[in-house]
């Protein structure tokens, strides 16, 4: 009969599922191999988990590796593993319903089957997505540790996003492990209770996929006038119209620029951004782009226009500023390094800051999210807590003379 838990790939045999967990646990038994499980549910997570995916894969033969996707993100999800050349162990399909509580109680006992099967001795999650919460709940009541990257981003704002930043707060209670991408980070995960010795700053892994993919494709940040707009958030469909008359005003004042502006398929966004922008020569509505091609817009954009925090954190890494349509950000590193600014959902704030980038020149500036190595930290920190090596001693003449 078919596994319970959804489609399973990547599998070299086929039996039922109870033989299934049967066999994996007397293999359990054989092997003194730790199991580590990632879980993931959009595609954001997937970029940003596969840096330490492929980190772990170097040491694999003293681990096991598996990966468990929760189906919460599909066609997309399904590019970005072919992207990275990972292939998921498990693939779940998305819980019925459109509600949150259908999504999430849907996913925490999906999630819960993989655990009993897989019996894992460490669960890796990432951010603050539905797929997020419900991995750690689940492995939470199995009392499996959880592994948190990107830990420690706060808004302050229960509904600002919502509804990350409490799925965010709630993880960071249940988590074992945080791998906490800034200081600031750190220092709101110990303000909440977490242990120092529980939280290692490691940078962002954004960063280390984004330099993996311009390897990869050879980008470079030659510049070619554009703008990138997006606009897809919750909390700002309401202001839809009010941000896409914003862009139609700016695309008239600025005609020798192009404003790329991918669409988000929800029909309360689509039709009226198509309503309002479709007849304007130099505004691009496209649909939404993958990650390669997301990637390229930014190293040819002079300007990001966004409520994304994806964004806010890629951004950085081309040198291109970002107005920020949002109250509040999680992300303000940005904010303090002067590549990146809070203009909110108003119109005047958004085209003074718009007029204001654009008639400065571009600069380099240090990334404040990382320099690239989060998945070698974040490994580091695994192989102590898994007790796969020694950590390393300090030596007592060190010691005495620090």
């Amino acid at each position: 009969m078919p596994s319970p838990t959804g489609k399973l790939e990547a599998l070299s045999f086929a039996v039922d599922a109870k033989s299934q967990v049967s066999l994996f646990r007397r293999s359990v038994k054989r092997s003194a191999l730790k199991t580590i499980l990632f879980i993931t549910g959009t595609r954001p997570e997937i970029i940003k988990m596969a840096p330490v995916y492929l980190k772990l894969t170097e040491q694999k033969p003293c681990i096991n590796l598996l990966w468990c996707h929760t189906g919460q993100h599909g066609k997309v999800a399904r590019e970005m593993f072919a992207q990275f050349d990972i292939k998921p162990d498990v693939i779940l399909d998305r819980p019925p319903g459109e509600g949150l509580s259908d999504l999430l109680g849907g996913l925490v006992q999906s999630i819960d089957n993989i655990l009993d099967w897989r019996q894992p001795h460490l669960v890796l999650v990432h951010g603050d997505t539905s797929s997020t919460l419900a991995a750690a709940l689940a492995a939470f009541y199995r009392r499996i540790p959880i592994a948190h990257v990107e830990a420690g981003l706060r808004s302050g704002d229960l509904e600002n996003p919502y509804p990350e930043e409490s799925n965010r707060r709630i993880v960071g209670m249940l988590a074992s492990r945080h791998y906490a991408p800034t200081p600031r980070a750190a220092a709101n995960l110990l303000r909440e209770g977490a242990c120092r010795h529980t939280i290692t700053i490691t940078g962002n892994t954004v960063v280390d996929a984004q330099k993996l993919i311009a390897r990869q494709m050879a980008l470079c940040d030659q510049r070619r006038n554009k703008v990138l707009v997006t606009m897809h958030r919750r909390e700002n469909w309401p202001k839809i119209q009010l941000l896409c008359e914003v862009i139609r005003g700016l695309a008239y004042e600025y005609p020798a620029l192009e404003f790329v502006l991918p669409v988000h398929p929800n029909p309360a966004v689509s039709s009226v951004v198509l309503d309002t922008l479709a007849d304007i020569p130099n505004v691009v509505l496209s649909r939404p782009l993958g990650y390669l091609e997301l990637q390229r817009c930014l190293s040819q954009a002079v300007l990001a226009i966004t409520d994304s925090g994806g964004i806010q954190e890629e951004a950085p890494g081309f040198n291109v500023p970002c107005v920020v349509l949002r109250q509040t950000t999680e992300r303000p590193e940005a904010i303090e390094s002067g590549q990146a600014v809070l203009a909110g959902t108003d119109a005047s704030v958004i085209e003074e800051q718009v007029r204001y980038w654009l008639a400065q020149p571009l600069r380099s500036m240090e990334n404040p999210f990382g320099d690239g190595q989060a998945a070698t930290r974040i490994w580091e920190d695994i192989k102590t807590f898994l007790a796969l090596v020694e950590p390393q001693q300090e030596h007592p003449k060190e010691a005495a003379n620090a």
